[in-house]
């Protein structure tokens, strides 16, 4: 598989991962870090969007961080999934609120070193499951 169709695969997951974003209040963590130009932000959530059915499943904590994005069960045991963002340097987390619970709406913008992968907007469950 070449880098490029990895890192779209990779930005879907991330994508349907955020959209079933749950504030389930089970970490102590915000959502989302600000980081410095070179590392960018850091995402750090729980979800029910990594396996199907989406929204419906079993509870995962998710970090995105430069150019992976891992996810690990928490209601039963399970392997952790890990990916990369090929080509992605830095992540950059916008949120029209504070970042330490989950927004109801999020923009990731991915900062390439060479072609460019689209934003991600969307909207989150915002705490609540849909």
């Amino acid at each position: 598989m070449a880098d490029r169709e990895r890192a779209v695969l990779a930005r879907a997951m991330l994508e349907d991962a955020l959209r079933h974003a749950i504030d389930d209040g089970s970490f102590n963590e915000p959502f989302a870090r600000t980081g410095d130009a070179s590392t960018g932000d850091m995402l750090s959530f729980t979800t029910r969007g990594i396996v199907p059915p989406l929204g419906a499943s079993g509870r995962w904590r998710v970090v995105a961080h430069q150019d992976r994005i891992e996810a690990a069960p928490i209601d039963e045991p399970g392997p952790r999934l890990r990916t990369t963002l090929p080509g992605v340097v830095a992540l950059r987390v916008i949120t029209l609120q504070s970042s330490d619970r989950v927004p109801p709406t999020v923009r990731i913008e991915f900062r390439t070193a060479g072609e460019a992968l689209a934003p991600i907007v969307t909207r989150t469950a915002g705490g609540v499951l849909r």
